[in-house]
């Protein structure tokens, strides 16, 4: 949607892109906030269930690898989350946001927000999702085969 409004995705076309589009931009930082692992939405849930995974194996130093990636994750994530934030800097761009007529809700929002609500309904609903799909799990990775 972005790229469509603003003709790309490169870092200066998103500058101030959650101003124009204020839910969007809501909505996209509260995934972040659930690609980071912030409770209780789904993020975090993922993350507990590997570094517990990583603990369990006998090898808890592998707890390093999700930790790790996830640092490497959050200040990516953020840059991006501030950038859209902060105004443009030049004179061009905000005539071109200005010029840019809104488009219909459904649309423009809908996918966003099912996301953002999926990062939460799976985040606060994790025990039953769980329970449902461990005893699942081995026939999903081996196929079926005992």
């Amino acid at each position: 949607h972005v790229a469509q409004r603003r003709g790309s995705v490169a870092f200066p076309k998103i500058q101030g892109v959650s101003r124009e589009l204020p839910i969007a931009g809501a909505a996209f930082f509260f995934l972040v906030l659930a690609l980071v692992g912030i409770p209780p939405l789904s993020g975090f849930i993922s993350k507990y269930t590997l570094l517990a995974a990583t603990v369990e194996s006998g090898n808890p130093w592998l707890t390093a690898v999700p930790v790790f990636v996830s640092l490497l994750t959050m200040p990516c994530l953020f840059k991006v989350e501030i950038l859209a934030r902060t105004a443009p800097e030049t004179a061009d761009t905000e005539a071109e946001v200005a010029d840019v007529r809104p488009e219909r809700f459904s649309l423009q929002y809908g996918p966003i927000l099912l996301c953002a609500l999926f990062a939460l309904v799976f985040g606060i609903m994790a025990g039953p999702i769980v329970e449902f799909l461990n005893p699942q799990t081995p026939n999903l990775i081996l196929g079926g085969r005992p």
